[in-house]
Parts: structure tokens; sequence; C-alpha cells
């Protein structure tokens, strides 16, 4: 099965077994669109933040009113480094694995959400993603990613 994460500086494949990062000749042109004119930013986190797994994060944005009437939904992720080699995950062999997480997806457009850092969560460097997008299996929306790194801990 594959996934698809759409990131504004990156794209990834994550196909059976190991991940494969996409290159222009491998990504389907069907599978990406481009961002629409509208804007989203992410006003908090700023970047350079600490944050303790198991405790409640508040992440913000906002957009135009175009964009928060044509991109209903958001998903929230963080998106860390890659794990180098391979294990076993699941009782499938995993190689390279990016250290990415959805904190939420599906929720209404409302410019803040607050997430429980859960002990799924490995500690780290991690950007923050907001993805606005007008609804379920479509692609496209509009999408920002914090420029500085939060660092997550135990």
């Amino acid at each position: 099965m594959k996934k698809i994460l759409l990131g504004a500086s990156i794209v990834f494949l994550l196909a059976a077994g190991c991940n494969k990062q996409a290159t222009p000749q491998n990504i389907p042109t069907s599978a990406v669109t481009q961002p629409s004119n509208e804007k989203l930013t992410i006003t908090n986190p700023k970047g350079g933040e600490v944050w303790k797994i198991g405790t409640s994060q508040t992440m913000a944005w906002t957009s135009s009113k175009q964009s928060q009437e044509t991109n209903k939904l958001v998903r929230i992720s963080i998106i860390g480094e890659r794990q180098k080699g391979c294990f076993k995950e699941n009782g499938e062999i995993v190689c390279d694995k990016l250290n990415s997480y959805d904190l939420v997806k599906g929720i209404a457009n409302t410019g803040s959400y607050t997430a429980m850092l859960g002990s799924e969560i490995n500690p780290g460097k991690y950007v923050v993603s907001v993805w606005a997008y007008p609804g379920v299996g479509i692609v496209g929306g509009d999408i920002d990613e914090t420029k500085t790194q939060i660092e997550i801990i135990n």
C-alpha cells in the first residue's frame, strides 16, 4: 500500500517494506498537484521550542478567508529525520524509516489545535507541518512547515 505525505519542501513515497525518496521520475503526475494560491501560515510553534512527550502542545495557523472556505479540513504532522538501517516493525522489515507522525487529520480548519504528545513519538528534532485541504481523497490545498525545528524530549 502506498501512502503519500506532502510537505512544503519534501515528498516521500512510503512503499511496502522500505521508504523511497520521491524523485520527479517516480512520482506519477496524478499524485501531486500544485498548492493553491491561498496562503496558510503557521503562527505557533515558531521553531526552537522544546516539547516534552506526555504534554499537550498547541499548534496555530492563519489562512485567508478564501483558503478557509476552500480547504475545510486540516492535517497536522511532525516530520523528523530518518532512522538509518533496517529493522523489524509490526512483523515487517522497515528500512531507513522516516520519523513522521500525524498529530491529527481531518479536523476543521479553525486556526488552532491542541495535541497530546504520545509515547509512540521518538525523541528528536522535527518540523511541524500544517496542511489544509478540500476534502478526503483530494490532493492539493495549502501547506506550511516551521522553518526551524522543534525538539521533542522524554
